[in-house]
């Protein structure tokens, strides 16, 4: 039997999403760096007959798991942190997130096209008018929810015009992918998923009917192997695209605000020299993390640090801990917008490199150039809600108040 460490009395239960909804948790994941980096965990959260996880927290392990994709699986047991029924799963499967090569090349190949730098650059004037209407519309007043009404907004609109989501559904969809972030496993989380996947349904159809100028008409008129991609095929990568282009920038955004209003000293050298915009960004993904950890399954047995992870064992890449790793980052908990190198891992490596990496850092490059030179004494004016979840490291709500200029 494997012995772990405790770090924390009593032990804090790593994959339970109140944990993560106080905050993420960093003194945990750094005294596991130091002590325990390939730690096998329980969670009272996963339930009674959970068999456990590995937590990899250190830098160069996340990044050997996530390019070794032979030895740690994505389609084995998909990339939920907790073991999905065998239904769900195998829906999961579907998913390009949940692939492994040679199936993943080939099926990321659909889409790689529309997120390839050119495509992504051509954008960029279009991003930026979104950007400037969205400060528009909160400059009308001194005070707004900051996640709702600015980081929200952006990276919605954007996918949804990609995909070609008439924006009367925007809020539903938004509503949907919300509720699967702070529900997670429960019902109501699956019941989001399943209301997402019947409205691709309903799109599609439309699509078929009336083809247009996007990303669902390319997707349902491609070829793979001289075939076209069956139903359920498609609905998978609309859910991906929505979810995936929509959560994780908004968090990288408000996340990215917290941590300039925390850091003010920051904020001020920002707006003193926004050629810094592009480090300072990449300083925002690893000082939030937007995707807290991922899951693999062992392919085989694998020795790490002199613990034997045996092959059918869940593991667990913590991409918060990876981005703090001090064997990699000088003064890791400190925020940095000039830091350089900047290696961190939230976007993944390897064949799972997001593939949107290029359109968020687009949006939230654009997004802060419009903040920092027309929104200035920005403060905090109410209580930031963080979300329910231990996946994404993101906000339900965050109030604040501000001088237009």
């Amino acid at each position: 039997m494997e012995i772990s460490v405790v770090i924390t009395d009593p032990p804090l239960d790593l994959l339970d999403p109140t944990v993560h909804e106080r905050g993420v948790p960093h003194d945990a994941y750094r005294a596991l760096r130091e002590h325990d980096p390939v730690s096998f965990q329980h969670s009272a959260y996963a339930g009674a007959d959970d068999p456990g996880f590995w937590l990899l927290t250190r830098h160069a392990d996340v990044h050997g798991a996530l390019i070794d994709t032979a030895s740690y699986s994505s389609y084995r047991g998909g990339t939920n942190l907790l073991n999905d029924p065998p239904d769900r799963l195998a829906l999961g499967r579907m998913m390009l997130l949940n692939m492994d090569p040679p199936g993943h090349t080939r099926y990321r190949r659909l889409i790689s096209r529309s997120f390839a730098s050119r495509a992504v650059e051509r954008l960029e004037p279009q991003v930026r008018t979104l950007c400037q209407q969205v400060i528009d519309r909160v400059a009308e007043r001194d005070t707004c929810d900051f996640v709702a009404d600015i980081a929200s907004q952006v990276p919605m609109q954007v996918i949804f015009l990609l995909l070609g989501v008439p924006e009367s559904d925007w809020p539903h969809l938004v509503q949907l992918t919300d509720t699967m972030m702070n529900e997670g496993n429960s019902d109501a989380g699956f019941s989001a998923v399943m209301n997402l996947y019947m409205y691709a349904d309903q799109l599609a159809s439309a699509r078929r009917q009336q083809p247009g100028d996007d990303m669902v008409s390319q997707l349902l008129t491609a070829e793979l192997g001289g075939e076209l991609l069956t139903q359920a095929e498609f609905n998978a990568f609309f859910f991906l695209l929505v979810v995936a282009g929509n959560e994780t920038t908004r968090n990288l955004i408000a996340g990215g605000m917290l941590a300039l209003l925390n850091h003010p000293a920051e904020l001020a050298r920002l707006r003193a020299d926004p050629v810094l915009l592009g480090s300072a960004v990449e300083e925002m993904l690893r000082y939030v993390s937007p995707v807290t950890e991922f899951r693999r399954t062992a392919n085989r047995d694998i020795e790490l640090h002199g613990k034997t992870l045996r092959e059918g064992d869940r593991v667990i890449l913590v991409h918060a801990s990876a981005n703090r790793d001090e064997r990699v980052f000088a003064d890791p908990d400190r925020f940095d917008i000039t830091r350089s190198p900047n290696h961190h891992l939230a976007f993944g490596v390897g064949p799972h490199l997001c593939i949107g990496a290029t359109l968020a850092r687009l949006e939230a490059r654009c997004m802060f150039d419009e903040i920092i030179r027309r929104l200035w004494d920005i403060e905090i004016c109410g209580p930031v809600v963080r979300m329910h979840s231990n996946l994404v490291n993101g906000y339900k709500q965050m109030p604040v108040r501000f001088r237009v200029q």
